[in-house]
């Protein structure tokens, strides 16, 4: 579940590939995974699954995100300014932070993994201690995933961000989030 494409793992793989704070960018993420991890083990799955507007909220802010995610990529796509940009200049802190922050907590999919499937497989274990045992495998993996797809991405970064890699990068990035905005609008 956590390795499948999606918004949080483009992310990563596009900040490790501009080598835009690739290991402040996975340790946001790996925080964020981690937290709703515990969260879903330790019983939150349940309340999301008794509050359907709070989950229909929810969907409509993240779809909102995906779409204007996917529209920015679409538009980047057909420019070489972001490969110019390769190494040379890390965005500011703030906005780096604050932008790892939104496409992990507003991105439905997050929540669906860590939250409520994690969660509930976690209900098969009877103790505590069982459950924290399984949070802290999943976790453990989740951190393990993101430094990987960051330093991988970093690694390769030289020939990936040709200008016409890029390009298709950027469209690809476009075209799965887009899709996966239209799926979560048409899940409401």
């Amino acid at each position: 579940m956590i390795m499948a494409l999606g918004a949080q793992n483009l992310f990563v793989i596009e900040k490790g590939l501009l080598k835009d704070r690739p290991l402040l960018v996975a340790s946001i993420c790996s925080f964020c995974d981690v937290s709703l991890i515990f969260m879903g083990v330790l019983g939150a799955g349940a309340f999301f699954a008794q509050n359907p507007m709070l989950s229909m909220i929810l969907k409509l802010a993240g779809s909102a995100f995906l779409l204007k995610y996917a529209y920015g990529k679409f538009r980047e796509a057909g420019t070489t300014k972001v490969v110019e940009q390769v190494g040379t200049q890390a965005s500011a802190l703030k906005a780096i932070i604050l932008s790892t922050l939104a496409v992990s907590l507003l991105n439905p999919h997050v929540y669906l993994d860590t939250v409520v499937l994690i969660g509930g497989y976690s209900t098969k274990y009877q103790s505590v201690q069982e459950k924290l045992n399984f949070a802290i495998g999943a976790a453990i993996l989740s951190i393990l995933w993101f430094f990987t797809l960051s330093s991988a991405a970093s690694f390769f970064s030289k020939a990936l961000t040709q200008p016409k890699v890029m390009k298709y990068v950027n469209y690809g990035t476009s075209g799965v989030m887009t899709y996966l905005g239209v799926n979560l609008l048409l899940s409401i």
